[in-house]
């Protein structure tokens, strides 16, 4: 798959291979912090996950080659993932599903409203995480043995090294472990109490909106091990406060 490096756009395929992606994801950077796009493809269609707009035409015409079986839902998980979702919308010609308790925080007109336990065209089920801006994770069946929570800012981190490309790694990238996050002044046991319900789920990957590599390692072991002993963090920012809980897993 090809990289658009001076561009800001690099294509990989995260499950499935070359001939039969079942993921494609596509990272964005050179706008702030890195940003992750993904294409799920399934029988019954693509599903786009928080997907940004390539900056260039000839980026714009290879993710066309990519989505040719076609699109059949376009997703946000988190009123910041607004991104070009309406971009897609016009493009592909499918329905932008966003968030029903964060639907006033959404900029676009025609959405379609999901919350947790909804099924959205192309094989997802919605998980509601919440805090302010009511933060939802996909849970995403590529196969019965390759099952992919996809977590918008919800979830940050990666237990691989690498894929920065000599970017500047920040704190909330969590590389080597997983940092949860959500908007608002919460307690440690109120993190714990929104996140532990995604324990009720099997999977075998996650992936989030930011880390350019995803969380393989025994993900589900790894979020356990964050929620039973992970650090505590509530940081004041220009625009409002954040809660983390977060560990390193190497230590």
């Amino acid at each position: 798959m090809e990289t658009f490096i001076e561009r800001g756009t690099r294509f990989s395929i995260e499950v499935g291979t070359e001939v039969a992606p079942k993921i494609i994801r596509w990272t964005s950077w050179g706008n702030g912090p890195f940003q992750q796009s993904y294409a799920l493809v399934s029988a019954d269609g693509i599903t786009l996950v928080d997907p940004v707009r390539p900056k260039m035409p000839e980026v714009v015409d290879a993710l066309d080659q990519y989505l040719e079986n076609g699109v059949v839902s376009v997703v946000s998980t988190t009123p910041f993932h607004q991104r070009h979702v309406f971009w897609f919308r016009q493009r592909y010609g499918a329905p932008v599903y966003i968030p029903e308790k964060a639907a006033e925080n959404y900029e676009g007109k025609r959405n379609e409203l999901y919350g947790s336990g909804d099924e959205i065209p192309g094989g997802c089920t919605a998980v509601h995480v919440g805090g302010e801006n009511e933060e939802m994770v996909l849970l995403w069946k590529a196969s019965p043995r390759k099952a992919v929570l996809i977590a918008g800012d919800a979830i940050n981190g990666q237990t691989e090294s690498g894929g920065f490309d000599g970017a500047l790694e920040a704190p909330f990238h969590q590389v080597g472990g997983i940092r949860l996050r959500l908007e608002g002044r919460l307690t440690a046991r109120e993190m714990r109490r929104k996140f532990e319900p995604l324990l009720d789920h099997t999977f075998h990957l996650i992936l989030s909106g930011h880390n350019p590599k995803g969380i393989t390692k025994e993900p589900k072991e790894a979020l356990n091990a964050v929620l039973a002993s992970g650090k505590h963090e509530v940081l004041d920012y220009k625009d409002g406060v954040c809660t983390f809980l977060w560990r390193d897993l190497r230590s």
